[in-house]
């Protein structure tokens, strides 16, 4: 069927995907580049009522936070059916290279008031590219950062699933492990820090203009230059500041 046909163009539509047309068992970033191709459907099709059906076994194995975000994403957007569709897509996308050439079009409306909260997403433990992986020294300036008069009436968060490193003096910032209470602190906080990660994904793409986004991305990924092409949706419009830091 395609990304466009004229069958997609009228009523509410779902469409049955497989991860390996959209380059593998999909991660947290994968969902929401996947959403972005689903978006250009809409936009090209003239139909904003299409929406993608996906079974958990589309998403990658043993790692139970992915489910927890495509659950969440199904409820907080209107781009996931919870049912199957009567029709099944065919063909294959390359999901980033196809943001690369092709555009940045998903939107997720944020349905909540920002509040003065201040929400770090550290990436300490990367299983895959570890080169992604914060330093411990680059951590601690991140938190020293938000120690002067300007923050001091935010609420203060740290949002991982890990204990952090003890090394780490986190001053009042309080630390939460929970993956579903982390991201609803997420679409709550004006300030958001987070790293080469899903959660820098999904931030990027929460329509909230008022929301401080910066991204710490490791100079020497990609083959040592500055790729955008993973990079947070929206990042060359100015809507974040990108900071690269060196190991």
């Amino acid at each position: 069927m395609g990304l466009i046909n004229n069958i997609y163009k009228n009523g509410d539509i779902v469409i049955n995907i497989k991860g390996q047309q959209f380059g593998g068992l999909l991660k947290m970033g994968d969902l929401i580049a996947t959403l972005n191709v689903l978006q250009y459907m809409r936009n090209s099709n003239n139909n904003q009522s299409i929406k993608f059906y996906m079974s958990d076994s589309e998403l990658q194995p043993n790692k139970d936070y992915v489910k927890l975000f495509k659950d969440f994403l199904l409820d907080y957007s209107n781009y996931l059916s919870p049912i199957p569709g009567d029709y099944e897509f065919e063909g294959f996308v390359e999901l980033w290279g196809f943001r690369e050439l092709t555009g940045e079009f998903i939107q997720i409306e944020n349905k909540e008031e920002l509040k003065k909260k201040i929400c770090i997403f550290p990436l300490l433990d990367a299983n895959y590219n570890t080169e992604r992986t914060w330093t411990n020294e680059l951590f601690q300036e991140i938190i020293d950062s938000f120690y002067v008069d300007d923050y001091i009436n935010y609420e203060k968060y740290i949002c991982t699933m890990n204990k952090l490193p003890l090394s780490i003096d986190i001053k009042d910032f309080k630390v939460n492990l929970n993956f579903i209470e982390n991201l609803n602190h997420l679409i709550e906080c004006e300030y958001y820090v987070g790293g080469d990660t899903g959660m820098s994904h999904f931030v990027s793409v929460l329509n909230n203009p008022s929301r401080k986004m910066s991204y710490y991305y490791n100079e020497g990924y990609h083959g040592g230059w500055r790729s955008i092409f993973t990079a947070p949706f929206y990042i060359n419009i100015g809507k974040a500041q990108m900071n690269f830091f060196k190991k």
